[in-house]
C-alpha cells in the first residue's frame, strides 16, 4: 500500500515540475495541469 502512495506522490512531484517548466507557453499548460491533477487523484 505504501508503494503506491510513494508512486503517486513521485507522479505528482514530476508532473508539478513540468507543469512549472510550461508556465511560458498556454497551450503545454493546460495538458501539464491535466496531467498534474490526474496523478494527484490517483495517487
Amino acid at each position: 500500500m505504501k508503494a503506491f502512495i510513494a508512486a503517486g506522490w513521485l507522479g505528482v512531484l514530476i508532473d508539478v515540475i513540468q507543469l512549472l517548466e510550461a508556465l511560458d507557453d498556454p497551450a503545454q499548460r493546460g495538458q501539464a495541469t491535466a496531467l498534474a491533477l490526474l496523478t494527484t487523484f490517483y495517487g
